[in-house]
């Protein structure tokens, strides 16, 4: 009951990541052009935006054809050319992300694990 109240009512990271972690039983992601904000959220390292991570992962571990390919890619793109590590920028910053706390690493550390289990042979940038 309590995450069907955070999804309902949150227009937060934190609602939107449990939107997407539940969307192969409840398809909400269907396309990426529906999730245009969410990227442009995670790319600009906005704060909390590696809260996507787990959701992200979840769908590039769904099997094939769980929902739409073009997503698929998007988020891959996204992923392999994302951040990984809290350092600064080729602008000198780090966006608005708060990036030294336990929580915010464990996500950076995961996301570097998984994306690389699933993308062993690729170029992270």
């Amino acid at each position: 009951e309590y995450l069907e109240d955070v999804i309902a009512y949150s227009d937060s990271i934190a609602g939107d990541s449990i939107r997407a972690t539940m969307s192969i039983e409840n398809p909400i992601w269907t396309s990426s052009d529906n999730y245009e904000s969410v990227f442009e959220d995670f790319e600009g390292l906005v704060d909390c935006a590696d809260f996507y991570v787990p959701a992200f992962l979840r769908l590039l571990y769904a099997p094939e054809g769980a929902y739409d390919k073009d997503l698929r890619a998007t988020i891959k793109s996204t992923l392999l050319g994302w951040q990984f590590w809290p350092d600064i920028d080729a602008s000198g910053g780090i966006g608005t992300m708060h990036i030294w706390t336990e929580n915010h690493q464990i996500n950076f550390h995961i996301a570097e694990y998984l994306v690389g289990a699933l993308y062993p042979d690729d170029t992270f940038t």
